[in-house]
């Protein structure tokens, strides 16, 4: 029960943000799903994949962040929001402050750049 509620979890924002995007702009043309979106949703699924195959157990072994909550929100909540952004940067901008000017200048998907700096950050955490 407790992997079904990680998993639920982890994919849950993603999931969102990929319905929002495909009822806004209905497809994934190679125009508004760029090469780093596609490489987000690979890496995406390849986390969910090795999840399934480990198990949180060996997850949890990975680094010793003391409590159980530290270790849940690193490895689930956290990947969660990032991938989020990473895979849908432009369903992610029109939850920032500065929607209006950034879709103005047609900037939107540099949203994308929080969401791979924070993965980025996660693995830092995780391997160091």
């Amino acid at each position: 029960m407790e992997t079904l509620v990680q998993l639920v979890v982890l994919v849950s924002l993603p999931i969102y943000l990929g319905v929002r995007h495909y009822s806004e702009y209905e497809s994934f043309d190679n125009t508004l799903w760029g090469l780093s979106e596609k490489f987000a949703t690979g890496l995406f699924l390849a986390y969910v994949c090795f999840f399934l195959v480990v198990g949180k157990d060996y997850l949890y072994s990975l680094q010793q962040f003391g409590a159980d909550y530290r270790k849940f929100s690193t490895f689930f909540v956290y990947p969660s929001f990032s991938f989020a952004i990473a895979m849908f940067p432009r369903i992610a901008a029109e939850y920032c402050d500065n929607y209006f000017d950034l879709a103005a200048a047609g900037m939107c998907r540099v949203v994308s750049i929080f969401g791979w700096l924070f993965l980025v950050f996660l693995l830092i955490i995780v391997v160091v």
